[in-house]
């Protein structure tokens, strides 16, 4: 929502600007019809602020959001009030203006083009006209000059009220085309969500979208650039203590020994409490945390594979947990979802211990909503070829009565969308566009169907290697671009970059992170075309890759050479600050570019 604020006031500013311009007697139509497109946008940025608003579920927020909604709007009505009041003065100015330049009686030194054809002296002088013998004097023929004037300026006038009203009339039919468009757009989605909640297959859903879509180009995605960009490794397959780390990056050891840690009196040392650090994990979790103007929003991003290693990490590393808003699952696979309900619980606690220490005085703590893909699978497994035989099945995922029996609130997406006041995008399902990154070899999905027979319910294995509920997270770090967060790159990090890219076109990638799912011999002839990609075809190259999770040894070794020092060794309990710059060194930034 930060965003559309920041638009509003921008949008206020300029109209204000606008009108004094009006008011110091540019009275031309140019100017007033881009006034009026300004009110029209203005109302735009109104209603989609509202809207916005109605869907906070923080209480403090909303209530925020409303007052300045309320405010917009009397800005508006006054602005508008204004604009008819100065357009009306300056029309009647320039009325009198010319009725007085018609009559000769405005007070220039010289006379008017108008004066010097219709001045009886001038006529008199030049004899260019015989005198009427029939007429007692002059004035008849000056009458009847001067009412033709007029009724000519009558007319020029009339002509450009009517031409002023039919562009109004044609502005107004371009906002109402806007929003049927926006009604549309609201109307697919909702078809969509109907589609996914019946259970209809993935080529009748591609259907409706096509059926339902315009256009396949992506418009442009409002997404709040961040003065700063903090990301906490929870949890990741390595523990990363040794290597040195550019500016910014932090090892878990420097926190803890930084950070009251036990201390040895009589040797003067500070122990290394081991049995207080971060373990590592097969899994993702990373806490996100924005910092854009005032406001600090933090998301945590995956859960890890169970509740013990995330319950272990948060406390080790002595996370703000009571803050996070929002826990956002990448995709359905257990190493990802396996921590979601004691995270809840550790958010839970935490808030019930703040609250006692604050004397109960804090009891506005909204419910963490834990955002989904809303295809979650009965359950999935792994049957490697040759002989797609099934070898074993991932636990289950948690489910969304686990979440509210947890105290979270479910809400669940298929498109992307925005979270965290404006400052994070969460994907939608990532479109596969190379042909190298072909999903998760040997993946299966266990699906259910009904009998017609005594059998009732019935179930089997089916092929499923393309994870298309993986969705990827991107933050914009002012005068820097785009930090990539893909979990896992079931999709391939190479499709997830053309996806970044394409929503956000005018932005470069500075960071990827996270799983790019090259370990594995079956996967090692991706290794060089991603390698490739990321280092060369993709222009910016990314400042920082930190390849973690299901990278593998030998796809890490490849990046380091061909990155060298950007290519950084993350894992678990690391600290990453990404600093943004100053409005100039940002507009200087080039959108990202993929060479064939």
């Amino acid at each position: 929502m930060n965003s559309l604020y920041t638009l509003g006031l921008r949008q206020t500013a300029s109209i204000n600007g606008d009108l004094e311009k009006l008011r110091s007697g540019d009275g031309s139509s140019a100017l007033q019809g881009q006034i009026s497109d300004a009110l029209a946008a203005f109302n735009r940025t109104i209603d989609d602020y509202e809207t916005m608003a109605k869907k906070e579920i923080i209480k403090a927020k909303k209530e925020k959001a409303f007052m300045r909604v309320s405010k917009f709007r009397s800005d508006a009505t006054e602005l508008r009030a204004e604009f008819d009041r100065v357009k009306n003065q300056a029309a009647n100015t320039k009325a009198k203006a010319n009725r007085d330049d018609l009559l000769g009686d405005a007070p220039q030194a010289s006379p008017s083009v108008s004066r010097q054809r219709f001045n009886t002296s001038n006529l008199a002088n030049t004899g260019e006209h015989s005198e009427n013998p029939f007429a007692a004097s002059a004035q008849p023929t000056y009458n009847l000059r001067e009412d033709h004037a007029l009724r000519e300026h009558s007319f020029i006038e009339s002509t450009e009220n009517q031409l002023d009203a039919f562009i109004a009339q044609g502005r107004e039919v371009l906002d109402n085309l806007v929003d049927q468009r926006n009604m549309l757009k609201g109307t697919q989605r909702r078809l969509l969500d109907a589609a996914n909640t019946l259970g209809l297959s993935r080529d009748v859903i591609g259907w409706i979208e096509k059926r339902t879509s315009g256009t396949t180009t992506m418009t442009s995605v409002p997404l709040v650039k961040v003065d700063k960009l903090t990301l906490d490794i929870i949890l990741d397959n390595s523990i990363e203590w040794m290597t040195k780390l550019p500016p910014g990056f932090t090892h878990e050891i420097k926190r803890h020994l930084t950070s009251n840690p036990p201390y040895d009196a009589e040797k003067q040392a500070a122990f290394v409490d081991l049995d207080n650090y971060c373990c590592g994990a097969h899994g993702l979790s990373i806490l996100i945390t924005t910092e854009a103007g005032n406001e600090i929003n933090r998301v945590l991003f995956d859960t890890g594979p169970e509740s013990k290693s995330i319950t272990r990490n948060l406390s080790a590393l002595q996370t703000p947990v009571e803050s996070i808003e929002r826990i956002v699952l990448s995709h359905w696979h257990r190493d990802h979802s396996g921590g979601v309900i004691a995270a809840l619980e550790q958010i839970a606690l935490a808030r019930a211990k703040k609250q006692v220490e604050s004397g109960y005085s804090r009891t506005d703590y909204p419910s963490v909503v834990v955002d989904f893909h809303p295809d979650r699978p009965i359950a999935r497994g792994i049957a490697p070829p040759p002989t797609g035989k099934v070898i074993c099945r991932l636990p289950e995922d948690p489910t969304h009565s686990d979440v509210l029996a947890a105290g979270g609130t479910v809400e669940t997406h298929s498109e992307g969308h925005l979270v965290a006041e404006d400052s994070v995008w969460v994907s939608g399902e990532i479109p596969r566009v190379t042909g190298f990154e072909t999903g998760l070899i040997g993946g299966v999905r266990w699906r259910e169907f009904h009998s017609t027979s005594s059998e009732g319910t019935r179930g089997e294995w089916v092929p499923e290697e393309d994870i298309m509920d993986e969705r990827y997270v991107a933050i914009d770090v002012l005068g820097k671009g785009l930090v990539i967060l893909s979990a896992c790159s079931h999709a391939g990090i190479c499709n997830v970059i053309h996806a970044a890219t394409a929503t956000f076109p005018e932005r470069p990638i500075y960071a990827i992170v996270g799983g790019l799912h090259l370990a594995g011999p079956e996967l090692q002839d991706r290794i060089g075309p991603t390698v490739d990609f990321i280092s060369e075809r993709l222009i910016p190259t990314p400042s920082y890759v930190l390849p973690m999770h299901c990278t593998g040894f030998n796809a890490k070794v490849a990046l380091a050479q061909a990155l060298g020092g950007a290519c950084v060794p993350a894992g678990t309990g690391m600290s990453i600050e990404f600093k943004g710059s100053d409005s100039q060194a940002d507009e200087r930034l080039m959108g990202a570019r993929i060479h064939n």
